[in-house]
């Protein structure tokens, strides 16, 4: 079940169910909400979410729920900001870094199947190892397979230090631009009227990035 939207105080009525008061009746486990008694399943799960930027719950509510806190931290922010600037200013870049983390990703992947394989094919092989042709071709493979890989790896790895460097150049824009967010986030405590959501700021940021009339990448930063 899943309540969105909820506020500092919590509704009475869930307190049953965040105190988990079941009870034993007829061979089975029942609930009490309000007036009415209901069968309870033990794989029921219950998931609040709040808009609140910054909410402060009581202790009795921190102690019988699990908070789980998604709010951006700035580092984050930042990196977000810093991948949508790359991909306005140089795509090359952003597009080269994910093909780079997309392959070292399949590599890795490859990697795992064969030592499962090899793993499985030990389990079931009875006798001389050797004499198992199976399991010789697919030893083989591997260590060629994880030579190519690491070759592949290294290549990847002096690739995305190349590619980090040339992103850097952008830094400076994305710290700016966290700051001004950060900001924002904050003028809700002057007003609740003044809210504004990470994707409201991302596609701003991004129109203004497109309208800035400076040419080259020493100008616009």
């Amino acid at each position: 079940c899943y309540i969105e939207g909820v506020r500092i105080e919590l509704d009475p009525s869930l307190l049953p169910i965040l105190q988990n008061q079941t009870f034993a009746k007829n061979n089975g486990l029942f609930i009490r909400l309000g007036e009415v008694s209901i069968e309870y399943n033990t794989n029921f799960r219950l998931i609040m979410s709040t808009k609140l930027s910054n909410p402060h719950f009581s202790p009795s509510v921190c102690n019988q729920t699990t908070i789980v806190n998604f709010s951006s931290s700035r580092d984050g922010v930042e990196e977000q900001l810093l991948a949508d600037i790359v991909s306005k200013e140089r795509p090359e870049l952003e597009q080269s870094r994910d093909k780079s983390i997309l392959s070292m990703a399949n590599d890795q992947h490859l990697l795992e199947e064969l030592q499962g394989k090899i793993l499985s094919l030990l389990e079931e092989s009875t006798g001389m190892i050797l004499d198992n042709e199976p399991l010789v071709t697919t030893l083989l493979q591997s260590q060629k397979t994880s030579s190519i890989i690491a070759s592949r790896f290294k290549d990847a790895q002096e690739m995305d230090a190349k590619i980090t460097f040339a992103r850097e150049e952008f830094r400076p824009v994305a710290k700016r631009s966290t700051t001004l967010y950060f900001v924002l986030v904050n003028l809700n405590q002057l007003s609740h009227m003044y809210y504004y959501s990470f994707e409201n700021f991302k596609y701003l940021h991004t129109k203004f990035i497109d309208i800035s009339k400076a040419q080259s990448h020493a100008q616009r930063i």
